[in-house]
């Protein structure tokens, strides 16, 4: 069994994708501060999939995850955006940039992303 850590900077959206993931069987653990990657990865050897919003208080997080590639290089990434300071379209040419498993477009259904985190 694996465990899916979400990091959103919005406290709802953060709990409503713990609920969904969790609703559907998944354990999952939560962080709203993307600068604990490192630690919250380093404390659970069980994280298979990360799922990162891009956009952490109108700042694209790509410098985290570039100096964390290393620690996650096993695990699958979702990247997911609302688009956030720029359009969806953007933002998804820009988590390209990321190298995700995945991209979802907020708003999503509980389907897609248990879909998505599905290892």
């Amino acid at each position: 069994m694996y465990t899916v850590a979400v990091f959103d900077d919005d406290a709802q959206m953060l709990d409503l994708m713990l609920n969904m993931l969790k609703s559907g069987g998944v354990s999952a653990i939560g962080e709203s501060d993307i600068g604990k990657l490192n630690a919250i990865l380093g404390e659970h050897d069980s994280i298979g999939v990360l799922v990162v919003d891009v956009w952490h208080h109108n700042q694209a997080v790509f410098d985290v995850l570039e100096a964390s590639a290393e620690l996650f290089a096993s695990k699958k990434l979702v990247v997911i955006s609302g688009g956030g300071p720029v359009s969806i379209e953007m933002s998804a040419a820009m988590a390209q940039f990321s190298r995700p498993d995945e991209f979802l477009s907020k708003p999503f259904t509980k389907q897609q992303l248990l879909d998505a985190v599905a290892h």
